[in-house]
């Protein structure tokens, strides 16, 4: 990492940035995908992770340099939020699923304005989008307004194939994209 957690605030630190961030960046920017309308292929994958984890929120969030984007979310009002806020910036720094069983008792999050105001996250699990090269590019994301007791291997490895599933989206549309270019 480049650097170390960024205290912004009593109970609340931002994530810092993976090693790789510039190619990171490149690679997200190579889908041409952020700030795009919504598709119904990522909103079909998360109505099925809504419905697979009966959570009330649900995002595919992709971390630009200063924000998340949500190209598909369930549940939330807004379509991005600062990164420094943002829980899936700290999932991007995980190889696997990262869990929050609770964010008001968790050092990182407590005093995060995502947990003490709307949408109230106390529960959270994050599984990273990776492109081909291996670049993290963001995370699928489940929240809950209530903590949870426990999130099972058997979870983490569908969520981690859902994300799988986004990330192969992400492909297909980048390949169809470019034969439509080439035409």
């Amino acid at each position: 990492m480049r650097n170390d957690y960024t205290e912004k605030g009593p109970g609340w630190l931002a994530a810092p940035l993976p090693e790789d961030e510039d190619l990171r960046l490149q690679t997200l920017r190579d889908y041409e995908v952020l700030d795009t309308p919504k598709e119904e292929a990522f909103d079909s994958i998360v109505s099925r992770v809504a419905e697979r984890f009966r959570v009330p929120v649900v995002a595919i969030s992709l971390i630009d340099d200063s924000r998340q984007w949500f190209k598909s979310c369930l549940g939330l009002d807004c379509h991005e939020t600062p990164r420094e806020q943002a829980f899936c910036a700290h999932a991007l720094l995980e190889d696997t699923v990262m869990i929050v069983l609770d964010a008001s008792e968790d050092f990182r999050f407590r005093g995060n304005p995502l947990v003490t105001g709307e949408p109230f996250v106390r529960f959270y699990a994050g599984a990273p989008i990776v492109a081909p090269n291996g670049m993290k590019i963001g995370v699928l994301c489940i929240m809950d307004d209530k903590p949870r007791g426990g999130f099972s291997f058997k979870d983490a490895a569908l969520l981690c194939s859902m994300a799988g599933d986004v990330a192969a989206e992400l492909e297909r549309r980048r390949r169809l994209d470019t034969c439509r270019s080439s035409l």
